[in-house]
This record gives C-alpha cells, sequence and structure tokens, in this order.
C-alpha cells in the first residue's frame, strides 16, 4: 500500500507549564531524529495546532493526584478558551476533544508524578493510546516516551492499512483512495494507476478536487456535504476524472464515511469507470460544451486550439492535430497539435498538393479512416511511426487528422463522435470567416468614409484659390482690354489646376489602397515607361545606372508611383530655382494620377534654370528615386506625404500622397532622405519579391555611390 514519504514525524507536545513543555519537546528531540515536536503550552492552542497542522501523534502531559476513595481529580495551571466547547478542564474531555476532531491520531498520556491508575484505567477505556511515566526515579524517561510513541504511531497506521486493504480486496481492481476532510488525498491504491494513469504518490497531498471536470465540482461537492452532515449513508456518484494524458473518463464511485473512526478518520472512496453508455452520455455533454466553446471562438488559431483539446480529452484522440489551407501554396498547414503528436514528430509535417490520404480527404470532402496505412498505396510518402489515421475534412478549411501507432485503433463510436466534432468545427471556421469578410468591409467602408470626408473639405477648401485666380482674371480681362488674352490664360491656368485637384480627389476617393492585378515588373521598363510621361525638357534620366531587377506588383500603379516621383524630382529640381526661391520651398508637391497622362503640368521655370539629374537604383529589397535638386529638409520630412501639403503655387499637393498610398497598398514602406549630391532620395523597401537579373547583381551603397561620382566626373569633363 502507498503511504506518505519518510520526513520525520510530527508530535504535538502539551506540557503543564512552559518549562515542562519545553524540557518535554527538547528530551524528544534529543532521544531520536524521526521525530518532530510541535510545543504548546495550552490544550486550547494544542487543538488549533491539530486543526492547523499535519500532527502524527498527541504526547500530552498530566499532573495527577490519586485519592483514597479511588476517585481522581486534576490540576492544570491554564484553561481552555471561552470557545472550546467544553464545560470541565478534565484530561479525559481533552482526549475526547483530539479524537473528536482527528480520530485517527494517537495520544499518549505523559505523567511526571507517580501517575493515577484509576486515570490510566478511564483513559485506555476511551481511546488512550498509552499512558508513559516520565518523571521521579524512571530511567531513560525520554527513551521510553519515543518508544510509546512510535508503537502508537505504527499501531494506528497498521489499523488504517488494515482497513484500507480489506476495502482494496473487497472492491477487485477498482478504484480505491481516502480524503481527509479538507478533501486531500491521503491514500491511492495501485488500481488507480491503471484507471487514470497517476502513480499513488503523485496523488497525495493533492486536493481530489483538482482532478474533478470543473461542471461536476459543484454535485461532487454537495455530495460530500450531505454525507458529513449523515455519516451513515453510503452515496454513489458519477462526475468526471481528469487522467494523466490529459483526457476525461467519467468514474462511477461509492462513498464511506470514517472520519469518526479514530484509527481512519477518512473518508473512502471505491469508484470504477462508467459502462460505455454512461461514457457515451458524458461525451456528448462535453462535446456540447465543445460546440459552445467553438461558436464562442473569435480566430481560426482559437478554434483550432480548442478542437485539438476536445479531441484528445473527450474523444480520447492524444494524437490529433487540425490542419489549415494554405492557398498561396495550395497545401496544408498545421495550425494546432496535440503534445503526443509533437512527440512522434520532430516537426510536425505540412501536407503538399496531392500527396496522400489527408490530401485526398481535403479534396473529395470525404471522410477517411485507415486501419493500416503502411498497407494503403495512396499513404503519404512521410515515413511516420503512424499506424492507424483518421481524416476528417472541415470544408474548404482544413482537415482533421488523428492517428495512433496502433493498427484499427478506432472504434466505430469513436469515429461517429469525431464527425460531430468535425462539422461542428467546419460551423465554427465558417462563422468565424464571415466574421472575418464583415470585419473587412467595415474597415473598407471605415476607409471609404474617411477619403470622402477627407475630398468634401479638401474640396472646399483647396478649390478656393484657383477659383479666386480664375474670377480675378475674367474681372481684368472685362476692364483691361488690351491684356485680355494674358488675363484669360492665367484663367485657364488655374481651371488647369483645378482639374487637376479634381482628378486627384477622384483618384483618392475611389481606388485608394486598392491594387489591381499583380504581375511581374521590369523596374527598367517601367522606369523608361514612366519617364516617357513626364515632361522632362530640363532633366535628365541615368539610362545606364537603371537596375535589372523585376518584382511582383501592380505594374499601372508602379508607373503611376515612379511618373508622381520624376515629376517632383524635374519640377523642384532646378539648382538656379533652388538658389532663388525662398527656403520654405522644399522638393515636394507634384502629382499624376493616371497611368497614361493626355497632358502635363506647366513647369515653374524654363529650360535655361538649368538640369536636373534623376537615378534610380535598387538593393536586395528596395529601389529608390534620387535627384541632384535641393532635397527636403529633415524637419519637413514627415510632413510631405500628407494630402494637400504643396510648397508650390501650382502644385496640388498630392503627388506624394498619392506615391505613399500606392506604396502602402502593395505592402512596402517609403522614406525620404539625403541623396549622394545633396537631392532628395524617396527609398521604397519591405518588397520581399524583388529580384536580380541573370546579367545584374545588387550593389552596395558605397558602389553605387562611386559610379555616381564617376560619372559625375565624366560629365564635367
Amino acid at each position: 500500500m502507498q503511504t506518505r514519504d519518510d520526513s520525520p514525524l510530527h508530535v504535538l507536545y502539551i506540557g503543564a507549564d512552559q518549562d515542562s513543555t519545553r524540557s518535554g519537546a527538547a528530551g524528544i528531540e534529543r532521544t531520536c531524529d524521526h521525530l518532530s515536536t510541535v510545543a504548546a503550552s495550552s490544550r486550547a492552542d494544542g487543538l488549533e495546532t491539530l486543526r492547523t497542522r499535519e500532527i502524527a501523534c498527541v504526547a500530552y502531559e498530566c499532573d495527577s493526584r490519586g485519592g483514597d476513595d479511588g476517585e481522581f481529580e486534576f490540576e492544570f495551571e491554564f484553561e481552555f478558551e471561552s470557545d472550546s466547547g467544553f464545560e470541565s478542564e478534565s484530561t479525559l474531555e481533552f482526549v475526547d476533544a483530539v479524537h473528536e476532531r482527528k480520530p485517527h491520531v494517537p495520544v499518549v498520556l505523559v505523567a511526571r508524578d507517580a501517575g493515577s491508575e484509576a486515570l490510566a484505567v478511564e483513559a485506555f477505556r476511551r481511546g488512550v493510546a498509552d499512558y508513559v511515566r516520565a518523571g521521579g526515579e524512571v530511567e531513560s524517561p525520554w527513551s521510553t516516551l519515543v518508544d510509546r510513541i512510535d508503537d502508537a504511531i505504527e499501531r494506528s497506521r497498521v489499523e488504517r492499512n488494515r482497513r484500507r486493504s480489506a476495502a482494496v480486496v473487497e472492491n477487485g481492481s477498482d478504484l480505491v483512495c481516502a480524503v481527509d476532510d479538507d478533501g486531500v488525498f491521503t491514500f491511492a491504491a495501485p488500481s488507480v494507476e491503471e484507471v487514470l494513469g497517476y502513480t499513488p504518490s503523485e496523488l497525495l497531498d493533492e486536493r481530489g478536487l483538482e482532478f474533478v471536470h470543473p461542471e461536476d465540482r459543484d454535485a461532487v461537492r454537495e455530495t460530500v456535504r450531505k454525507l458529513v452532515e449523515n455519516p451513515t449513508w453510503v452515496p454513489t456518484a458519477e462526475f468526471r476524472v481528469k487522467c494523466a494524458d490529459g483526457r476525461w473518463t467519467v468514474i462511477e464511485a461509492t462513498c464511506h464515511n470514517h472520519l469518526d473512526e479514530p484509527t481512519i478518520a477518512e473518508i473512502t472512496v471505491v469508484g470504477h469507470e462508467g459502462d460505455d453508455e454512461t461514457e457515451g452520455q458524458c461525451q456528448l455533454r462535453a462535446l456540447h460544451e465543445t460546440t459552445r466553446r467553438l461558436m464562442n471562438a473569435r480566430t481560426r488559431q482559437e478554434i483550432a486550439d480548442i478542437t485539438t483539446e476536445a479531441a484528445r480529452n473527450v474523444l480520447r484522440l492524444p494524437v490529433n492535430g487540425v490542419y489549415f489551407h494554405d492557398e498561396t501554396g495550395d497545401r496544408l498547414v498545421p495550425a494546432a497539435v496535440t503534445r503526443h503528436g509533437e512527440e512522434l514528430f520532430d516537426e510536425f509535417p505540412m501536407v503538399e498538393r496531392d500527396d496522400g490520404n489527408v490530401w485526398r480527404a481535403f479534396r473529395t470532402g470525404r471522410p477517411q479512416v485507415y486501419d493500416d496505412v503502411t498497407t494503403d498505396s495512396n499513404a503519404s510518402t512521410s515515413e511516420t511511426s503512424i499506424r492507424s489515421e483518421l481524416v476528417l475534412p472541415l470544408g474548404d478549411h482544413g482537415v482533421f487528422v488523428a492517428g495512433s501507432i496502433d493498427v484499427a485503433d478506432f472504434e466505430d463510436r469513436t469515429v461517429s463522435l469525431a464527425n460531430v466534432l468535425a462539422a461542428n468545427v467546419e460551423r465554427a471556421l465558417d462563422r468565424a470567416s464571415r466574421q472575418d469578410e464583415l470585419k473587412a468591409r467595415e474597415r473598407t467602408l471605415a476607409a471609404q468614409n474617411e477619403r470622402l470626408e477627407r475630398f468634401s473639405s479638401i474640396v472646399a477648401h483647396d478649390l478656393q484659390s484657383p477659383l479666386a485666380v480664375v474670377s480675378g482674371n475674367l474681372d481684368l480681362a472685362r476692364t483691361e482690354s488690351d491684356d485680355a488674352d494674358r488675363y484669360l490664360a492665367e484663367a485657364a491656368r488655374a481651371l488647369e489646376r483645378m482639374q487637376r485637384i479634381i482628378d486627384d480627389l477622384l483618384w483618392l476617393a475611389r481606388e485608394g489602397r486598392e491594387i489591381g492585378s499583380v504581375t511581374t515588373v521590369e523596374l527598367s521598363r517601367v522606369t523608361r515607361f514612366a519617364w516617357g510621361h513626364v515632361d522632362t525638357e530640363a532633366a535628365t534620366l541615368e539610362n545606364t545606372q537603371i537596375p535589372n531587377v523585376q518584382f511582383q506588383a501592380d505594374e499601372d500603379r508602379t508607373v503611376q508611383l515612379l511618373e508622381n516621383l520624376f515629376r517632383n524630382a524635374v519640377e523642384h529640381g532646378s539648382t538656379s530655382r533652388s538658389e532663388s526661391r525662398d527656403d520654405s520651398e522644399t522638393s515636394v508637391d507634384h502629382d499624376r494620377t493616371s497611368a497614361r497622362p493626355e497632358a502635363d503640368d506647366p513647369l515653374e521655370y524654363s529650360p535655361s534654370d538649368g538640369d536636373v539629374t534623376v537615378r534610380v537604383d535598387a538593393g536586395d529589397d528596395w529601389f529608390a528615386v534620387e535627384d541632384t535638386g535641393p532635397g527636403v529638409p529633415e524637419p519637413k520630412r514627415d510632413a510631405i506625404f500628407d494630402t494637400g501639403y504643396s510648397t508650390s503655387a501650382d502644385g496640388t499637393g498630392y503627388g506624394l500622397s498619392i506615391v505613399e498610398t500606392i506604396v502602402t497598398a502593395h505592402g512596402w514602406e517609403i522614406d525620404v532622405t539625403d541623396g549622394v549630391d545633396g537631392g532628395a532620395r524617396f527609398e521604397i523597401t519591405g518588397i520581399d519579391s524583388l529580384e536580380w537579373g541573370v546579367e545584374a547583381a545588387p550593389q552596395s551603397e558605397s558602389e553605387n555611390k562611386s559610379e555616381r561620382d564617376d560619372d559625375s566626373e565624366t560629365d564635367d569633363e
């Protein structure tokens, strides 16, 4: 039988006064090392210690005087607390109090004087384990007391184990265990390992309710409460218990109240696993609870985790997992796997298209049960110790897979319940997908509303200036006929700017951050195409320096992005213009919303102002557009992508905002820095799909700078 460990046993020593308490406790500990004393100087303190500490034996010191007529009385230097429940202060009543509280704890009376025969007789009648003289002429009094305490503890333990053994023998291989009045395991028979998977030592000192299913704990508590109130009642309870492997099993148990029996003081539980019908009902209840949790889950991952947990605990499938379909790679990827499943595989395998039984179940939408995958020609090519396999499709979402190292290990009932679980999982995933779509639509609508609000505010604000120009020039044309053509030209120019503002606003409002079809884009080709659609009479593109790279993107949007960056560089890149304008003007404001422009924005300088050079380069996951213009002051770099931001009288302020919108729509990032020659450098980063051509390789920044410096020197010559 399993007993507690062999750590020192605690003996509660209660002396007649503080000095005798200290000397008695010290005498016991000097004599042996297997007993540890807990001292108390009063009966009330002793009873409180008995309540809060685990005590193996009580040694109670009494000072007695016997009378001539055979009667006896007792003297104490202490009194019980008012709440002790005693009407007298007798030693025997204290013995009764100990037995009432802890029936299994033996009591040894210790007499410092000659003792009392009458007291000893009555004490033995009331269940005292021994009566010992520890004073006077007694030789080695503490050795004698220690021996008597050891005997008392051993007799109590033997009797307790005898009663337990009787319960085990009577109930055969059933689960037999015991708990104290606090519900803590004090005993567990070896059969507990066969039923629950725990060794007896793993249960000792653990609270029994911790192993009971949360939904069944209230019923178990109520049964125990009634059993304590009515010790003769022998109830039978049915509840779920968690096994060592994480699953839940139904236990039918009969409970016996032995708390009042001095040599036991326990509640004995004799149980066995429920029959198939009982377990089936329990599994259905558990699946119902699992369905509720699935429908309340917010994410696909949460659903996958709940599924594997339920399959392990409810269906007793320790090796199981959920695979989700990866549309990008057209394969099945593990989303959640049980611990036992992870232990069987160094890395839980992905399932490639048309690879084995798992993919076939997903493709056909039909459940697959294999008694031995090693005999199936369609089994996965992956090496595995799995023999039995159960694969249940989860609609378009993926599959549920369970495996076993044993052949033909899935019973019909298990397969049926697993199908119920899979159907509920599919419903939960459908619901989660609909919620995701709804949230996506809500985000799209919110973004559209934000753009429309911005559109209306910008229309009201940004069109006022060109409208005022048109109105003023028309008035002048009417009154000053000699300069009418000039005024009408100015009005026409303002109208053109209004048209550009309207085009830009319509693009931002209608298309926003969406992109079209993604194809392979060659940077050199779209660069030359975009350059040809910008008025670049006063600018030069370094054609020989365009990197030979390609990446996945919306080609029209990429052209549109480059056009706006080129136009920004050209129209703000004149060195003579940058020297003559105010410091507040920077290289920002120009735009193009169409990848196939029909008209060019008017330039703010003449070709004689001086040329600007534009370069395009690239790296491992980025490309950049750089010019030799005035650049962008660092304090203004955070604001240049804001909608409507411009430092030019003719600029719309939407060009760089459109650039940022296109960059963000592709999942990239953009940043503005200083170019090598002090101009503006716009870097687009995070292009994971960027690849270099066969004849080109990515160059470091230092190599790029060196080549640009060499080209500059050649131009100077």
